[in-house]
């Protein structure tokens, strides 16, 4: 076993694990994931777009799909969550913080060689 693919294999499934989650929770009760966003002033197209970001993003981190370009989406909303808690100090946004360098790092490297694969 390769140790730098064990640990990235590690890092993926805990921050797709993180953000499926995330987005599943947003995602089955999308009525109050609606009114919570409209409260901080985004639309329902956000929303949506956020929602499923997380889910599906994540999803593919787990799996090791397209796991650059999750990573990216992903990097995105996380900055948003910043934003949006920056008011709340350290506490409201250094989750988030601690989401984005792990997904900078698979930015980095790639999903390694411990992937599911289609086809050859």
């Amino acid at each position: 076993m390769n140790k730098h693919d064990t640990l990235t294999l590690l890092a993926r499934l805990i921050i797709g694990g993180i953000m499926a989650y995330a987005g599943w929770m947003k995602v089955s009760d999308m009525a109050n994931t609606v009114t919570m966003f409209q409260q901080m002033g985004l639309g329902e197209i956000v929303t949506y777009l956020v929602s499923y970001g997380e889910l599906l993003g994540g999803l593919g981190l787990v799996l090791g799909l397209y796991t650059k370009l999750a990573s990216l989406g992903l990097t995105v909303i996380m900055a948003g969550a910043v934003y949006f808690t920056w008011g709340m100090g350290f506490q409201g946004y250094s989750f988030p913080l601690g989401l984005i360098g792990g997904l900078l790092a698979l930015i980095a490297t790639g999903a390694g060689s411990y992937t599911v694969r289609f086809g050859r």
